[in-house]
């Protein structure tokens, strides 16, 4: 929208703080933001739709990871128990110093996002009501279901640093990037990761080397974005699912929750991680009857915390 249209849009309103959690949603952000920090508490909550008082941090302690697995090296956090989520209530904001266009917002990533949609749509529609996006307005999207983070050579669903590459040879001008990432890379790829049972001991070789791949290949992208000229990310991650038919993938999912974090938090541009697992922590009705993907309710609460830190951090706003 024009210059014009972002005053008379968001004038006499005041920039909203917003707080991370998930892991505690995490994700520090603040206008000139630096990779990586802790969000700071807002002075107006709501947790799940209603007000709330006191915020959440990353929960810090280093303790063994799930399954006996020692905690991943090189980060303070204990993954493995999120804090209660806490999200705030969108609005229009005053955010002149990172505006952008919708072709300037690019998302990647998997069916999280592509396989209905919803969470976009949310999103769009929270940025439109916020005065960020014009009304009809759409991001760029390049997900794909069953986009894995490792550009596994016998699958034929695009990988997401690939799908990165096609949105700049589609327009290079790239200024944010919404993104998810690494679960296909167990769910589809190595499946036997998770079908183990959860007693049955330390989590495989093979399958931390599955996940350190992702990981390598995450922090890449993150430096190709750089490249590119991105200037923010904002990456969320999964909750915990249904253990049906897959009894360890919640143990697969806390061992790799601080790894992908502190590849977030060490990415060459700030780079704003959200942990889902909290907000959905005793919601049966946010996963759908496939045991994996959000429903329409679980798709509006990753939408609202994106939303949330797009507010804290002034990410295309």
């Amino acid at each position: 929208m024009s210059i014009l249209a972002r005053h008379a849009n968001r004038a006499n309103h005041a920039s909203r703080n917003w707080a991370t959690t998930f892991t505690g949603v995490a994700v520090a952000i603040i206008v000139a933001a630096c990779s990586g920090a802790t969000t700071t508490a807002p002075q107006k909550a709501v947790a799940n739709g209603q007000p709330t008082a006191g915020t959440s941090d990353d929960a810090g302690g280093g303790q063994a990871s799930p399954n006996g697995n020692p905690p991943p090296s090189g980060d303070d956090d204990d993954a493995s128990s999120p804090t209660p989520v806490t999200t705030y209530d969108s609005g229009p904001v005053d955010a002149n110093a990172c505006s952008a266009t919708a072709n300037e917002v690019v998302m990647v990533g998997d069916s999280y996002f592509a396989l209905s949609g919803e969470i976009t749509v949310q999103l769009q529609s929270l940025a439109t009501a916020g005065g960020a996006l014009a009304s009809g307005g759409a991001y760029r999207h390049y997900y794909e279901s069953g986009a894995n983070m490792y550009p596994y050579p016998d699958s034929t669903v695009t990988p997401i640093p690939t799908q990165f590459s096609d949105a700049v040879t589609a327009s290079p001008d790239i200024k944010y990037v919404i993104m998810d990432g690494g679960g296909n890379d167990i769910l589809l790829q190595n499946t036997q990761c998770i079908e183990v049972s959860p007693d049955a001991g330390l989590i495989s070789s093979e399958c931390i080397t599955v996940i350190d791949n992702a990981i390598a290949t995450a922090k890449t992208l993150f430096q190709t974005m750089k490249t590119a000229g991105v200037e923010k990310i904002i990456y969320f991650f999964y909750p915990h699912l249904p253990t049906t038919g897959k009894p360890s993938v919640n143990v697969v999912l806390d061992y790799s929750y601080p790894l992908v974090k502190a590849a977030c938090d060490a990415s060459p541009i700030p780079c704003y991680f959200i942990d889902t697992r909290a907000a959905f922590e005793g919601n049966a009705s946010y996963i759908g009857p496939d045991h994996i993907h959000p429903t329409t309710a679980g798709s509006d609460v990753i939408a609202g915390l994106i939303w949330g830190v797009m507010q804290q951090e002034c990410v295309a706003l």
